[in-house]
């Protein structure tokens, strides 16, 4: 769905590749965060087509960057905007797949636990410390426990909290060295997963899908 915005400012610029970084106005555009990249789209204007590889945060707005195909993108300029919601959705279901097979490893294996993650629309990595030899059988009891919850179809929610508040929650998971702000985003699967993270979910876990394991490599802590 077409959206209005206006580019508030040039952040950065690459004339010869006609690569800029801009300052919108308002949310529209996901920014990256929790391991998941930002929102692809379009903007379009009058003598103006911006192609948006990614966003990001920024304390007035978001921050869109990507190629300009036709013209240059000029402060004030109010332009027509569309988020690529296909790439969207699929982001989604990684990252609330990956929450869910992440906490079904983590409750099976006392001490293993999630560094960070890459999430992709193709296929998502998980990076995690365990001081034993990860194998096959845990991979695979993580996917049927995993797949499990997502059969249930349960509720995703996605609040906002003050961060102490957010830090006292049962079981809540929150890399919190690298969560700056005294507001943050908590996603719940209720009675099964509660997290700190900045990215974007699914409203039911069943609308996941299949989860499925292709691969693990790596040497005991880090894998």
């Amino acid at each position: 769905m077409a959206f209005k915005t206006t580019i508030l400012e040039v952040i950065s610029a690459d004339e010869k590749k006609k690569k800029y970084s801009l300052l919108l106005a308002g949310g529209h555009f996901h920014p990256s965060g929790g391991g998941q990249p930002g929102d692809s789209g379009v903007l379009r204007a009058a003598g103006f087509h911006f192609l948006v590889e990614d966003a990001e945060k920024h304390p007035r707005g978001t921050v869109v960057k990507g190629r300009a195909e036709k013209g240059a993108p000029t402060p004030g300029t109010e332009a027509e905007g569309e988020v690529d919601m296909e790439r969207h959705a699929l982001l989604s279901r990684m990252h609330t797949g990956e929450h869910i097979l992440t906490r079904a490893l983590e409750d099976a294996n006392p001490g293993l636990r999630i560094q960070k993650v890459n999430v992709d629309p193709a296929e998502t990595s998980v990076y995690l410390s365990w001081d034993g030899e990860l194998d096959w059988e845990m991979l695979f009891h993580a996917e049927r426990e995993g797949n499990r919850i997502v059969a249930q179809d349960l509720p995703v929610e996605s609040t906002f909290l003050p961060r102490e508040e957010a830090k006292r929650l049962p079981g809540v998971k929150g890399l919190w060295d690298r969560i700056s702000g005294d507001r943050v985003r908590v996603v719940q699967i209720p009675g099964y997963d509660t997290i700190a993270c900045s990215g974007s979910h699914v409203s039911f876990t069943g609308e996941v899908g299949n989860l499925f394991v292709t691969g693990y490599n790596g040497s005991a802590p880090n894998w």
